[in-house]
């Protein structure tokens, strides 16, 4: 499973594209948007990078495509990339 972040934008929605011909199935989306609509063969899980569980968002992801914005873009970015240490 491939887990996209920031896929609703211009960016993550490219990449998701690119995925799909041979990915579909595999596509993982993070949106805090429960309206946010995606292509088919893209699994969509509504999630907060900030507050969420991640957890599940996580099981089973094997590669990420990361894209985060705004104030709080490290502390994002760490809840959902923790160091090898914290994971084990």
């Amino acid at each position: 499973m491939i887990l996209i972040t920031g896929a609703t934008g211009t960016v993550g929605s490219e990449v998701i594209t690119a995925l799909l011909p041979t990915q579909a199935g595999n596509v993982r989306v993070l949106t805090r948007n429960p309206g946010a609509v995606l292509p088919d063969g893209v699994q969509k899980v509504v999630a907060d990078l900030g507050e969420s569980d991640l957890a599940p968002v996580l099981d089973g992801v094997r590669a990420v495509f990361l894209l985060t914005d705004g104030l709080h873009i490290a502390a994002h970015d760490q809840r959902l990339m923790p160091r090898r240490s914290e994971r084990a």
